[in-house]
């Protein structure tokens, strides 16, 4: 990834995207400070989930839980690029909270287009966690879920899916990107 990034992570709800994204985040940990904003978890949920980094990571992986306001997202995000953390992770889109009274498609423009403009102004790096449309998903199509903003805005856009077996009992999980502005492969 380049410095500036931003990064839609999409997955249909208990594809894996925040265990998937911890283990990205555990390895930045092992040579640089990140920031993890973790809205979706309870506290000894995500305690059990990084239990097993080492003494590096564990120093490294800095986490933020209770300040979901998008104004607090953004200065946090200032005050830890300011201190050298380049790389951030937000679960959820979904959980993060913006005043007014828009719209939810109008909310998820402006979460999108500001941790975007972040992204150019800091060279942060930010990953977001969203979810897939189900209305799309059901029509067996990929898309966020909000607003097609969203996709102007993302540098690269990441789905993750997944398929049980029903006959094996076995589980397959598929990452592709279908996006990526830097290379313009997919």
């Amino acid at each position: 990834f380049q410095e500036g990034s931003f990064i839609n992570i999409a997955g249909e709800s208990f594809s894996g995207k925040s265990t998937m994204v911890l283990n990205i985040l555990s390895n930045i940990a092992e040579y640089n400070k990140c920031l993890f904003f973790s809205f979706e978890m309870y506290e000894n949920l995500l305690s059990y989930k990084i239990d097993n980094l080492n003494e590096y990571q564990a120093k490294n992986l800095l986490i933020e839980q209770y300040r979901n306001d998008l104004d607090d997202v953004v200065a946090l995000i200032k005050l830890y690029a300011s201190k050298g953390v380049k790389f951030v992770a937000i679960d959820s889109k979904m959980k993060i909270k913006v005043s007014g009274n828009a719209e939810d498609h109008q909310k998820a423009s402006l979460i999108s287009s500001t941790l975007a403009k972040l992204c150019q102004e800091t060279g942060v790096i930010i990953m977001l966690i969203n979810q897939i449309s189900e209305a799309d998903l059901r029509n067996g199509r990929f898309a966020l879920k909000g607003s097609g903003d969203q996709v102007y805005d993302s540098d690269f856009i990441f789905f993750l899916t997944v398929k049980e077996d029903e006959k094996t009992g076995t589980t397959k999980r598929t990452f592709f990107c279908s996006k990526d502005r830097y290379n313009g492969k997919k």
